[in-house]
C-alpha cells in the first residue's frame, strides 16, 4: 500500500531545505496572491535531487533581482517548474530538467518511464509501477 505519510514528511524536509538555501527564489512563498509555492513543492521525493540541481544551476547564472520560483509540481507524469520570468539560459535549464523528469521515477529517483495505464500519468521505475498497479487492482477488487 501507499507510503503517503513518508513522502509527505520527505516533501516537508525538502521544502524547508530549498526555502532556506535559496531564499531569494522563494521570497513570496507564503503569499498566494504572488506565488503558488504557498501550497508547497507538489512532487514526490524521486525528483528532489533534480529540483535541487536545477536551483543550484539557476543560482549560478545570477538571475536578475526579483526572479522567483512560483510553482513546482507534477503534471501528466512530468515536472512543471514555473517562474515569474527568466532568461533563455534559465528556461533552457528548466526545459532540460522537465524533459529529464520523464526518465526518473517520481518516487525513488531511479530510472523510470512514463506510465499511463494506471488511471493517471506517472513516471515510475518498474518496482513502483508494479506497486501502483497492484494497489489499483486491490482497490478495484474492494469496490466490486
Amino acid at each position: 500500500m501507499s507510503n503517503w505519510n513518508i513522502y509527505e514528511k520527505d516533501r516537508e524536509k525538502f521544502e524547508k531545505k530549498i526555502f532556506e538555501e535559496f531564499p531569494e527564489f522563494f521570497r513570496n512563498a507564503d503569499d498566494p496572491m504572488k506565488s503558488l509555492m504557498c501550497f508547497g513543492v507538489e512532487i514526490d521525493p524521486g525528483w528532489h535531487d533534480l529540483i535541487y540541481k536545477l536551483l543550484q544551476d539557476i543560482k549560478a547564472l545570477n538571475p536578475e533581482e526579483g526572479f522567483e520560483v512560483v510553482q513546482i509540481k507534477e503534471k501528466f507524469g512530468g515536472l512543471r517548474f514555473y517562474t515569474n520570468f527568466g532568461t533563455d539560459e534559465i528556461f533552457e535549464l528548466i526545459h532540460k530538467a522537465e524533459d529529464d523528469s520523464y526518465k526518473i521515477c517520481e518516487i525513488c529517483g531511479e530510472k523510470g518511464k512514463l506510465r499511463n495505464d494506471i488511471g493517471w500519468y506517472l513516471t515510475l521505475c518498474n518496482d513502483h509501477y508494479k506497486e501502483r498497479k497492484q494497489d489499483l487492482i486491490s482497490k478495484k477488487q474492494l469496490l466490486s
